[in-house]
């Protein structure tokens, strides 16, 4: 049963850690085009809207990638 458990975390800590650097990675990526949008003649609510998208992404991203450090520190006990 023990075996079984660990397993399940397992495949969750893989999976969270992986969806977690996409999507941090991916937000970091629409951060930095929502600048370039800034500094071009786009209208304000285009990069404002942008960049309050990517700042969620970012920030969904790391709240992911912590809850999978989580798990590993319970595998690991």
């Amino acid at each position: 049963m023990v075996n079984a458990k660990k397993s399940g975390t397992k495949r969750k800590w893989l999976i969270k850690g992986g969806v977690g650097s996409a999507l941090f990675g991916f937000g970091l990526c629409c951060l930095l085009e929502s600048g370039f949008l800034k500094h071009g003649d786009s209208p304000t609510i285009y990069w404002v809207a942008a960049g309050t998208a990517s700042l969620i992404i970012v920030l969904s991203g790391l709240n992911i990638l912590i809850d999978a450090v989580r798990l590993r520190i319970q595998m690991d006990e």
